[in-house]
């Protein structure tokens, strides 16, 4: 649709002019384009969302405009932002670099997990949840993001009671934009969850259970949106490494298990 120009109008690009008696000055003279047109533009995108128009609502655009973005593969955000459904996954440890494609401006990291704790199956102790980012953020095309995988904490072995602690989780981040340290392992005493930093969204893990030799199962904590707490091997991504006793003999504590991966998920 192009600009409709005021009925009286010679310049194809006159604005419109409030009429004002006091001063003697004539209003501008709506064209029937002008009120006709834009009123179709948003009908037609109101029914081809598959909307009945009515006058009772006066939020369809909107709504059809979500519903459209989302059946082309987009997603709209706090009804301004809308990223790609070009979906990574980075689940492998160590450091990796991320290019930015050409016309990609913006970046949602939808979870960024800290890798789990290791479980201590000697003193019968948990390891905690690795943290959790998310947000979405600025890029510029061609812009390298390092993108580092946190390993997860390793499960030890070891008589009751003793004091040889799982391993810690390790931090995962993508670039500078939004990082989440790993869970604790497990050993004496409570153990701390990762924590997210710089999303919009930061979550820090659950704590996995201590329970201090006694001949059970203890669950490895769980982290936000990802892995839930384990009483064996720990669920990905993020979940704490568990840790249980000999089920044939319950003097011989199992060694304790490792936590789960960490990971990146990002949609462009």
């Amino acid at each position: 649709m192009i600009y409709n120009k005021p009925f009286d109008a010679t310049n194809p690009a006159a604005g419109y002019v409030n009429g004002n008696p006091a001063t003697n000055t004539a209003g501008s003279i709506p064209c029937a384009e002008g009120l006709e047109y834009p009123q179709r533009e948003i009908v037609a995108v109101i029914q081809a969302a598959n909307l009945v128009p009515t006058n009772n609502d006066l939020t369809q655009l909107l709504q059809a405009i979500q519903a459209l973005a989302g059946s082309k593969g987009l997603t709209v955000i706090n009804n301004r932002k809308i990223v790609g459904s070009t979906r990574r996954i980075f689940m492998t440890v160590g450091l990796v670099y991320w290019t930015v494609p050409d016309g990609i401006t913006q970046v949602d990291v939808e979870g960024c997990w800290g890798p789990g704790g290791g479980g201590a199956g000697g003193s019968m102790a948990a390891g905690a949840g690795g943290g959790f980012a998310a947000g979405t953020y600025t890029v510029t095309p061609g812009q390298v993001i390092p993108v580092t995988i946190g390993a997860p904490g390793v499960g030890t072995a070891g008589s009751f009671n003793s004091t040889n602690p799982g391993g810690n989780g390790g931090t995962t981040s993508f670039g500078s934009f939004c990082s989440a340290t790993g869970g604790q392992g497990g050993g004496a005493g409570a153990t701390a969850g990762g924590q997210g930093s710089g999303g919009d969204i930061n979550l820090q893990g659950a704590s996995g259970l201590d329970l201090d030799g006694t001949n059970s199962y203890a669950a490895g904590g769980a982290a936000p949106f990802g892995g839930g707490p384990a009483q064996t091997t720990a669920q990905f991504p993020g979940g704490g490494g568990g840790a249980s006793t000999n089920a044939l003999n319950s003097s011989i504590p199992n060694a304790g298990y490792n936590g789960a991966l960490g990971a990146v998920i990002i949609r462009f």
